[in-house]
């Protein structure tokens, strides 16, 4: 065999030297720049890129930084984020994951339509076995809203045997915005002091239910009881107490009860946002945990149909609230991963409800606030605050024999816990049963012996293990099968279409029939094939929002229920409460009472729209969907409107009175929407007389108008 020709060699290997060169050089030419980039920071400071999708990425001292590409918002496709990581080492968390959270403070250059120049996030870590590290979630950098600086502080948790310690490390990461494409991560001692985490220690409550006496627990039935004005009352009096002691700032912030604290899922209410900050500017602590950011920290306006204007989100000139991260980070209003809306005021003050902090939407909406004037209560809910904020449960105690229970739902997502299952919070009773706070309430379910009543909207089912399996829908249906259920709920959360008259109704009605959305046909199965009986859908006409935003039940003849749960969805942080209590089981009863009247009358507000007001009042016209019933005139007695007008308003011998009322026929094909369709009727007010609705428009003779709201006579 003959070799081949010199040049066709020569050839071949000037062929694989090109190969060579193209595949080679451009490697050679991004190492040295990798080694170039690294040598151009100085001290402890290292670049790296662990993950691929990175775009940039530091690490000092083992504390990592990873801002990768911008993606589409899932929720708000107009807008794109980069989201940011924090990572630790396992080493450097020796108690696990779970025992350590994240603090960061974001810092914007002034502008005149940002709502928050200081927001403040709080983040969990997950395990990342992969890496060895614990792994933040949900930081993020709105693209086009660099800020010009981020301080990223860890906080380390530890539960002694007395205390829930939170100890912020004294040093973290300082991130410089040059940029967009521009970024500096330093080391830096981070201050244990506003805005910035501090040491934390909140005693552990060894019971979560307690005999409360008389006085120490009030119920508010909004709109007719006001929540907002004593909100505003109570942080004013202890700004005022805080003044008049004569106290430093610095005395008057670590003196005992000096604090306002809470997790409220959204505080959008600029009143409310004013008064923090005017405790916080009198040295008063306030330390609030909130699940909402403020429409993206950008001021936004909402045209309502009858042409108002209203400013939708409070402003904080100072540190926001801390904003608990979970899931999509733009997501306002789906998969809440909070839904506790309670505040703490002081050290013998504590309000829970259902009811958003964004009073400027809701001052006509249907709501219910229980108020606990109890140190008792208020440890309760200090203690369940530092779980909320840490992630650090255990598991807690209640004795089923008091009149208060607190029950509290808690559930990790997957991932934020080394066996990557969903961790919930266990509670044991005096019964020795360990169960949870949703085994608690159906087991009190099941045993109840009396009508269960609900207005509940949505509605989930949920299963839960007490000494057996039980499933809320079930023990419903059984319930609802012997005609001892009652359901109300909130047209909104089903049907999005708004009706009018009788044809329009009757359409929807059919809809329901037709097209359920999923939730919808679940809950529809408690009930009979044939019969609604027990169900009822409310919605406004002209309008496919309900007034009905109550989180209210009767658990029988036994329990009030309340609190901020939507029920069944056992994957969001919520509470609970249940009562013994004959006094507020009739004011339960009383209101239940009013929810087949065909209006119903509240006190007028700013936004009050035109066309729904009278004066002081406003008439809204609700409907109950699935039902055609006739509308009932009550009997009242006029003795009881001037106890009550004494009693709420301070008004003294009334003197002449009158009774203002819709001028419409009662049927429930009338077509009303609002009052100016049918105007007013105004009559003198006897000492007995009848009306439609137990919320009264009455008006005095000097023209003032007052709503009130009283009970109908016995057998009507």
């Amino acid at each position: 065999m003959k070799s081949p020709p010199s040049w066709i060699i020569l050839r071949v290997i000037a062929r694989c030297q090109t190969a060579l060169s193209r595949i080679f050089v451009p490697f050679l030419l991004a190492l040295l720049l990798l080694i170039t980039s690294a040598l151009v920071f100085e001290g402890p400071l290292r670049r790296q890129f662990p993950h691929r999708a990175a775009r940039m990425s530091w690490e000092i001292d083992g504390m990592s930084i990873e801002i990768f590409r911008s993606r589409e918002s899932r929720y708000f496709p107009e807008m794109r984020y980069s989201p940011m990581h924090i990572t630790v080492p396992f080493s450097q968390t020796p108690r696990g994951c779970e025992f350590v959270y994240g603090a960061v403070v974001y810092r914007y250059h002034q502008q005149s339509d940002r709502l928050i120049e200081q927001p403040r996030y709080l983040t969990k870590f997950r395990y990342n076995l992969e890496r060895g590290r614990c792994e933040s979630k949900d930081l993020f950098i709105i693209d086009g809203e660099t800020p010009f600086d981020m301080d990223v502080q860890l906080v380390d948790v530890e539960l002694s045997g007395e205390e829930i310690i939170e100890m912020p490390r004294p040093e973290g990461l300082r991130i410089i915005a040059l940029s967009p494409e521009e970024v500096r991560v330093a080391k830096q001692v981070i201050p244990a002091q506003e805005p910035f985490r501090r040491p934390q220690f909140t005693k552990r409550i060894s019971k979560f239910s307690a005999n409360l006496d008389a006085g120490e627990a009030e119920m508010l039935v909004a709109p007719y009881d006001q929540v907002k004005p004593l909100i505003l009352s109570e942080i004013r009096a202890l700004i005022e107490r805080c003044k008049s002691s004569g106290q430093s700032n610095a005395q008057c912030s670590s003196a005992p009860g000096s604090s306002i604290r809470g997790a409220i899922a959204e505080i959008l209410d600029p009143d409310i946002s004013d008064a923090m900050e005017d405790a916080r500017a009198a040295g008063i602590d306030v330390d609030v945990l909130t699940n909402y950011r403020a429409q993206a920290e950008t001021s936004q306006l909402v045209t309502l149909d009858h042409g108002k204007l209203r400013g939708v989100t409070a402003r904080f000139d100072g540190p926001s609230p801390w904003m608990w991260l979970r899931l999509n980070p733009h997501s306002l209003v789906l998969k809440l991963p909070m839904h506790t809306k309670f505040i703490i005021i002081g050290d013998s003050f504590v309000l829970s409800t259902n009811a958003n902090f964004n009073f400027m939407f809701t001052e006509s909406s249907r709501e219910v606030t229980m108020v606990y004037r109890s140190p008792t209560v208020v440890q309760m809910f200090d203690d369940l605050l530092a779980q909320i904020r840490t992630s650090v449960y255990r598991p807690l105690d209640v004795d089923l024999r008091d009149n208060f229970l607190l029950l509290f739902n808690a559930d990790r997502p997957r991932g934020y816990s080394v066996t990557d299952q969903k961790s919930y919070v266990p509670i044991n009773t005096n019964e020795g049963v360990r169960s949870s706070a949703y085994g608690i309430l159906l087991e009190l379910l099941a045993r109840s012996t009396g009508e269960v009543v609900l207005a509940m909207s949505p509605i989930s089912d949920a299963c839960d293990t007490y000494r057996r399996r039980h499933c809320l829908f079930d023990i419903l249906s059984r319930r609802a099968g012997i005609g001892m259920f009652r359901l109300f709920m909130n047209g909104y959360f089903y049907f999005s279409e708004e009706v009018g008259g009788l044809d329009e109704w009757r359409y929807a009605a059919r809809r329901y029939q037709e097209e359920f959305q999923n939730r919808f046909r679940a809950v529809r199965k408690i009930f009979s094939e044939t019969s609604e009986d027990g169900l009822s859908i409310f919605m406004q006409k002209g309008n496919s929002y309900s007034l009905h935003h109550e989180r209210l039940g009767l658990v029988g003849d036994d329990w009030v229920l309340a609190g901020s749960a939507n029920l069944g969805q056992k994957g969001t942080l919520n509470v609970m409460e249940l009562l013994r209590s004959p006094v507020l089981m009739e004011k339960v009863k009383s209101e239940v009472a009013t929810f087949d009247e065909p209006y119903f009358v509240s006190h007028a507000h700013e936004w009050t729209p035109e066309e729904k007001e009278y004066r002081n009042c406003e008439f809204t016209f609700e409907r109950e969907l699935l039902h055609w019933r006739e509308y009932k005139l009550k009997r009242f007695q006029r003795s009881e409107v001037i106890s009550e007008l004494k009693r709420k308003y301070g008004v003294e011998a009334p003197g002449t009175l009158f009774l203002v009322s819709p001028a419409f026929d009662p049927r429930p094909d009338d077509g009303v929407r609002y009052f100016k369709d049918v105007g007013e009727k105004v009559v003198e007010l006897e000492e007995v007389f009848t009306s439609l609705s137990s919320y009264l428009c009455i008006q005095d003779s000097a023209g003032q108008s007052y709503v009130v709201n009283v009970q109908a006579s016995a057998g009507d």
